[in-house]
């Protein structure tokens, strides 16, 4: 299909007139925990991931925030779309997140772990915050601890993960797509 013939949809990487199929309501809650992300322009992408599955951001630590001069490259203006909130600290991301969703919730941490169960054969609640990690060092121990289990998408190269924001992307649309069943 020419992109052209498909207004709207550089973005969010399907048809437009299909979203009628996708459910997305107020019931349904997806937020993600960025634990000391250090490139803005991974920040920013995950922002406009965020725009497409109607997600929040929850920063924390030295994560960098929408004030920052160069967020916008890569935002593309969803940094006034999103909703997000900055944090000292993955805990109190979490416990915000926890006392919003009491029920029928659940945070993962998503991190190459021996316990982490493969993303796709998790079932997701109605409310899910998705913790992501340091380029380099990946989830903290006190996130993983937070977290109720601990996730991961299966590699079959030879590398061992994704840049963060394609992880954010992979996991986010698992999400909604599980939620659309």
């Amino acid at each position: 299909m020419d992109r052209a013939s498909v207004s709207g949809t550089e973005d969010c990487g399907f048809d437009s007139r299909q979203t009628h199929k996708f459910i997305h309501s107020s019931k349904m809650k997806l937020v993600f925990i960025l634990e000391n992300i250090r490139s803005v322009l991974n920040v920013g992408s995950i922002f406009r991931t965020a725009d497409c599955l109607g997600a929040e951001v929850f920063l924390c630590g030295y994560s960098p925030t929408p004030h920052h001069p160069k967020f916008t490259k890569t935002a593309l203006g969803a940094e006034k779309t999103v909703r997000w909130k900055h944090f000292d600290t993955v805990k109190q991301a979490v416990d915000t997140f926890r006392s919003n969703f009491p029920h029928r919730s659940a945070v993962y941490a998503v991190e190459i772990t021996e316990e982490a169960k493969i993303l796709w054969e998790e079932s997701f609640p109605l409310h899910v915050a998705l913790i992501f990690g340091n380029e380099v060092k990946g989830v903290s121990k006190t996130a993983i601890r937070l977290a109720h289990k601990t996730i991961k998408i299966p590699m079959f190269g030879s590398k061992e993960s994704f840049n963060v924001a394609v992880a954010v992307g992979i996991c986010g649309y698992e999400v909604v797509r599980q939620w659309n069943k």
